[in-house]
């Protein structure tokens, strides 16, 4: 799925006021931690490397199943910059369940790298 996807169906549910050049960046940031914190440690890690430069037409590392964590992080963004601690409460729960089901998806269906470890 594409930024500019993600962004139009995140408005379309979540109407707010955050510019589209602020989300393609919290997108492209978001894309940049779920490679170094997880899917760097995969053997198929390097093809799922993130782009250096986000577009309207980027395609996203998550595969479409799994749009609502891109969903529900924009919606937590939008939470953080209205400062609305309630609303963020639950978008960080939304968001955190989102993010660990396709985690444990993804862990049951590719491979760890090995890990060489010294005595």
């Amino acid at each position: 799925m594409t930024a500019s996807e993600i962004i139009e169906r995140t408005n379309r549910l979540f109407p707010d006021t955050l510019q589209f050049p602020v989300k393609l960046q919290r997108l492209k940031e978001l894309d940049g931690r779920i490679y170094q914190e997880f899917l760097s440690a995969f053997t198929e890690g390097e093809k799922n490397k993130p782009e250096t430069e986000y577009s309207q037409g980027t395609v996203l590392l998550l595969p479409d199943e799994y749009s609502e964590v891109y969903m529900r992080y924009l919606c937590l963004q939008q939470d953080i910059e209205n400062g609305d601690t309630a609303r963020y409460i639950n978008s960080a729960s939304l968001f955190n369940a989102a993010y660990l089901s396709f985690m444990s998806s993804y862990t049951r269906k590719h491979t760890v790298k090995p890990v060489s470890i010294k005595y």
